[in-house]
Formats: C-alpha cells, sequence, structure tokens
C-alpha cells in the first residue's frame, strides 16, 4: 500500500511539475493571459500604456537600464502571453548600443549559458561607429544572439525598430505558449 501511494504521490508531482514548464521574464512564468500578465508587471513597477495590435506595451526597468518599452505579445490563436519583448532605447550611437548589448549578453549568459547562435556582421564595409550606426538605421547590419532552452528561446538584437530608431531589443518566447 506504501509503494502504491508512493508511485501516485510521484506520478501527480510530475504533472504539477511539467504543468508549470514556462519560460520566465523577471521571474514571472510567460503564461496566462496578456491581461494578468500585464497586471503582474505593473505589480512590478512596470507601467501599461496601451494596447496596439494586440501588443499590451509597457513602460519600466530591465536588467538595471530605465525607461525601456516592454511589449507582451499574445498568441495568435488563443488568449495565452506567448512572448515578452523589450526594447531598450536610451543609446543613441554605435559605442553606447553596442556597450548595452554586450553588457545584456553577459547577463543572459550568467542565467541561460552560452547562445546558440551567434551573429555580429555588416553587410557593407564600415569603419567608423557613424558608420556602423547608420548601417543600424540602413538594415545592414546584423547583430544579434540566441539563447535556447528547453523552456524557450530568448534572442537579443541590435536593430532599427518601426518608430522607435535603432534600439536593442530582448524576445523571450515560451515554447508551450508559442504554437497556441
Amino acid at each position: 500500500m506504501k509503494k502504491f501511494v508512493c508511485v501516485i504521490f510521484t506520478i501527480a508531482l510530475f504533472f504539477s511539475a511539467t504543468a508549470q514548464d514556462h519560460l520566465t521574464f523577471l521571474g514571472m512564468p510567460i503564461d496566462g493571459s496578456p491581461e494578468k500578465f500585464s497586471q503582474k508587471l505593473t505589480n512590478k513597477g512596470i507601467v501599461y500604456i496601451q494596447e496596439i495590435n494586440g501588443v499590451n506595451l509597457h513602460i519600466g526597468s530591465y536588467l538595471g537600464y530605465n525607461n525601456c518599452i516592454v511589449g507582451v505579445v499574445q498568441s495568435q490563436k488563443e488568449d495565452l502571453v506567448q512572448s515578452v519583448l523589450v526594447c531598450i532605447i536610451e543609446p543613441n550611437d554605435w559605442a553606447s548600443l553596442k556597450a548595452v548589448y554586450t553588457d545584456i549578453r553577459k547577463k543572459l549568459a550568467k542565467e541561460y549559458g552560452e547562445p546558440k547562435v551567434v551573429e555580429e556582421m555588416f553587410s557593407t564595409p564600415v569603419k567608423t561607429d557613424q558608420e556602423k550606426y547608420q548601417a543600424i538605421v540602413d538594415g545592414k547590419c546584423s547583430y544579434s544572439a540566441s539563447y535556447s532552452t528547453r523552456l524557450g528561446d530568448i534572442d537579443i538584437s541590435i536593430e532599427n525598430a518601426e518608430g522607435l530608431g535603432p534600439c536593442i531589443t530582448v524576445q523571450y518566447s515560451d515554447n508551450v505558449n508559442i504554437g497556441k
């Protein structure tokens, strides 16, 4: 009888642990409705701004950087959060962008290990920091790293975000909800 109870307890524990396997953002599982996830962000001091095209936008701090835009992205088919996107828009020159990108990469590596894929290149010859910055604006820069875990992927890049200009983006995509 004791063995039977132990087996049942182990199975229940296994299923409860697997049911909670979601990638986390700032310690919160990327799961639930966008409204509930947004409320959790608000409780952490990240201020809700508005919803645009199914993305709940916030502003707040991320890994020591202030005034970051945080987007909560909903699944196409269900009322679930599938990913969280952060745009760090403070830097306004190549040296600052690269310094922030490198700092965040180091912080992500501490938590997730070394990235699985790294691509850091320009599609046109560039020498000066001003030329490198202009290459971002022109879409001729590919600076990115991807971390992959069993729970999801974290991608960081330097890019020219529409309406924001050159910035660092970090996207957390949950494996469970991404296909829903």
